[in-house]
């Protein structure tokens, strides 16, 4: 069989929206509320040096946080943030025994066993609670970003989306090892398989930012985009102005008043629909976020591509 050859040109589209997210996302970045960036900017203080709690209660906390702002849900179990706090603190009496655990996983030289194959917390029932291989890889990648240059690659959050775009990412640069049902659920997996497209994607190019941090930020929000979902992504204002001009405000579907969740899907599924349908500048027009704008121009020609493979 033939060996496919590396997509160049889709290359150089992922790495030229990359070099608009590391401009974009770098350090100290501001934003209206309330979307991702200013997220990131209150979870980044929970990791500060200069917390007046222990390092137990600023590990309880900092986990709190992620599992709200991320609805990883590990709060239907209970005593599961506890639990986890006492499992990071173990490792050492402060972050800089878990952060050279998590960098060693990360650059694979140690596996994930120790804290991600773990079940945390209880059920109502006393049934063991469920492995946090989500939370706990925001805990990671937030750690790690608080020393990039001690950790320059970072870690790359175990997500949903992630999990989705990554094989379509693989497909489009006509890499060859993709296993989306191998990583599921197995977070060694899940970095090697990460590691292997961070080698491809920034080859030739380095930024400001940690790799894997830019590399979860195009999967997020590529994955975003896909299933037709732009919150977190702009503030309000911006978020008007986007479904105004998808034609799109005070729709309604069959479903109204019936099923909120499954109105939801539904007019997520009508959003994508017409963003696969309107050119890029009638789908941004009004919107100044450079990022959106550069995002949705790439979409739209990555859906491009996947038709002409077909």
């Amino acid at each position: 069989m033939k060996a496919k050859v590396l997509n160049s040109a889709f290359r150089e589209e992922v790495v030229a929206l990359l070099g608009v997210m590391d401009q974009q996302l770098g350090y100290g970045a501001e934003s209206g509320p309330f979307t991702y960036i200013q997220q990131r900017n209150i979870i980044n203080s929970l990791f500060a040096k200069n917390s007046a709690l222990d390092y137990t209660e600023k590990v309880i906390l900092r986990l709190i946080v992620i599992d709200s702002l991320y609805s990883t849900n590990a709060a239907y179990s209970y005593f599961s943030f506890e639990e986890m706090a006492e499992k990071i603190v173990s490792l050492g009496p402060s972050d800089e025994y878990a952060a050279e655990y998590f960098y060693n996983v990360a650059t694979r030289k140690q596996t994930g066993c120790i804290l991600f194959d773990e079940r945390y917390g209880i059920r109502k029932n006393l049934e063991r609670g469920s492995r946090q291989i989500s939370l706990l890889s925001k805990y990671a990648y937030y750690l790690l970003q608080q020393d990039r240059v001690k950790y320059p690659l970072g870690f790359p959050i175990y997500d949903s989306l992630a999990l989705k775009e990554y094989p379509k990412l693989c497909k489009r640069l006509n890499i060859s090892h993709c296993a989306n049902k191998d990583i599921k659920d197995d977070i060694d997996a899940y970095v090697a398989a990460l590691d292997e497209l961070r080698k491809v994607v920034f080859e030739v190019t380095s930024f400001e930012l940690q790799q894997f941090d830019l590399l979860d930020a195009y999967l997020w929000r590529m994955g975003k985009v896909s299933e037709g979902n732009f919150s977190l992504l702009v503030n309000r204002a911006e978020y008007n102005q986007l479904i105004a001009n998808l034609g799109l405000a005070h729709y309604t579907t069959s479903e109204a008043n019936k099923d909120e969740a499954k109105e939801d899907k539904q007019f997520s599924s009508k959003v994508v629909a017409k963003c696969a349908e309107l050119d890029a500048d009638k789908i941004i027009k009004g919107i100044s976020d450079i990022m959106l704008n550069a995002l949705v121009s790439h979409w739209k020609n990555a859906q491009e591509q996947d038709k002409n493979r077909k």
